[in-house]
């Protein structure tokens, strides 16, 4: 009779050991979890900030390199030029629509066509571009989740005098603008990258700590 009332009280010890150890092990380990968590949200919107701004610069060179190589097109009225201008931009990874318009917001050249834009995505490339045409000033926009286009005007560099009209008429300071429509995909390819290898960091360290404070606790116990 006594043995198996010591067994009992045995038995009861333990799982009250058990479950007190589990408290104390939860209690000690979820302000790491929530510091993990904390960091980890920290870390991929300082990484999704850095990807996007190294696109938007990316998509800011190519507009101003099309621009510079476009302005001279545009006032000899050199279409095919244009067009082998936008087509060698679109080549470029993440580039996903170049195009060249003239002063009076008309494609010029566009490595692709109107007709396979939606309604929406015209509408608003057609807002933006009057927007440009009215401040005269460069304008980054982001279509959707999935696109970020970013318009350049095209300033006349100064032309010889023979290049003049003859009527008197001065040409005006903005000949076009530059077009320039890039994937967000790849940021969101390396942003999830980027989670997959901090998720294994953050699991191996919670791993490591977990297996520290368990033994920790069980050679406290002990004595």
């Amino acid at each position: 009779m006594n043995r198996r009332v010591l067994q009992k009280l045995r038995r009861t010890y333990e799982l009250l050991m058990s479950s007190l150890r589990w408290r104390l092990l939860s209690m000690s380990m979820l302000p790491l979890i929530v510091f993990a968590l904390i960091w980890m949200s920290y870390a991929l919107a300082q990484r999704y900030t850095d990807l996007s701004s190294q696109l938007e610069q990316r998509a800011q060179l190519l507009a101003r390199q099309m621009a510079v190589a476009s302005d001279y097109a545009i006032f000899a009225q050199n279409n095919l030029v244009l067009q082998n201008i936008t087509a060698s931009v679109v080549k470029e990874p993440e580039v996903m629509l170049a195009g060249v318009y003239d002063a009076s917001l008309q494609a010029l050249a566009s490595s692709e066509s109107e007709g396979s834009m939606s309604k929406e995505q015209g509408a608003n490339l057609s807002n933006q571009l009057r927007l440009v045409a009215n401040s005269g000033q460069p304008s980054l926009a982001i279509e959707s989740d999935r696109l970020l286009r970013y318009i350049q005007p095209i300033n006349s560099v100064g032309l010889d005098l023979e290049d003049q009209p003859k009527n008197g008429s001065k040409l005006s300071p903005i000949s076009g603008y530059a077009v320039v429509e890039v994937s967000l995909d790849t940021v969101y390819t390396e942003l999830i990258k980027f989670l997959i290898g901090v998720l294994f960091i953050l699991a191996g360290l919670l791993y490591i700590a977990l297996g520290l404070f368990s033994l920790t606790l069980v050679n406290c116990t002990a004595n």
